[in-house]
């Protein structure tokens, strides 16, 4: 099999891979806070320390990541029984939208939960347990279909396939939009099938970001633009990681 085969057969499915690992890892977190409870232990949960003692860089990958030191949250402790079952119904929300394969924003499950009669203060509270869930896991927030405000955009030669239910195996080329295309929900969890790109910009600014498309950047240079509206977002910030993998792999792939 010719290699630009190969790689197109290892990208493909790449995503539904992801969110079975998602699932796995969920079900895993709800199996043993059940096993706990039948075997009459009081369900508790490790996961790693998010204090900046606990911050180091990973020369590998470039990035800063948790340690290896990690806190304990128990319904022993009276303080621990109420965070712990917020946790614990979190993973049961996303679980749900991960297996319908639905999404949600922050601020929807901070409103969802009062239908559940699973009380936060305030929002701020609902998005540290999903910070939680992220570490108990091992997987970002949007792996398990919660999103935030979408405020990212990408722009160039790259060909993705969508898998989101409705528009499963349509076809769209990220430089046929004159704007560029809104990095949500449907364009993370897309495959990339094909590139042109040899190379990432990475713009903070919106007014730049417009300017390179009018002056075709993109296409003078073999770039994909990316409007990171300052910070990227999580998952936005994987998904630049996965571009840079692509243009990369582009010669490969075309």
């Amino acid at each position: 099999m010719p290699k630009s085969k190969e790689k197109k057969k290892e990208q493909k499915g790449a995503v539904k891979e992801r969110k079975k690992k998602v699932i796995g890892a969920l079900q895993d977190f709800g199996n043993k806070i059940y096993g706990q409870i039948t075997s009459g232990e009081f369900p508790s949960v490790k996961m790693p320390s998010r204090s900046i003692n606990n911050i180091c860089y990973d020369q590998k990958l470039r990035q800063y990541i948790l340690g290896t030191r990690s806190v304990k949250r128990s319904s022993r402790n009276v303080r621990h029984i109420k965070p712990l079952t917020q946790l614990s119904w979190t993973g049961m929300f996303v679980d749900e939208l991960t297996r319908q394969r639905k999404t949600s924003t922050l601020r929807d499950v901070f409103y969802s939960a009062q239908a559940y009669e699973m009380s936060f203060v305030d929002q701020q509270e609902s998005d540290n347990l999903i910070t939680d869930l992220e570490t108990v896991i091992g997987f970002a927030r949007e792996d398990f279909s919660v999103f935030p405000e979408e405020r990212s955009a990408i722009f160039g030669d790259l060909t993705i396939e969508y898998t989101l239910p409705g528009y499963e195996g349509k076809k769209l080329n990220l430089a046929s939009h004159p704007d560029g295309m809104m990095i949500g929900p449907a364009l993370t969890s897309s495959e990339f099938v094909g590139c042109k790109a040899d190379k990432v910009i990475a713009i903070e600014k919106g007014g730049l970001f417009t300017r390179f498309i009018e002056e075709r950047v993109h296409t003078k240079h073999k770039a994909l633009l990316i409007h990171t509206a300052g910070t990227l977002p999580t998952q936005n910030g994987l998904e630049y990681g996965q571009l840079i993998s692509s243009t990369t792999n582009s010669r490969a792939l075309n």
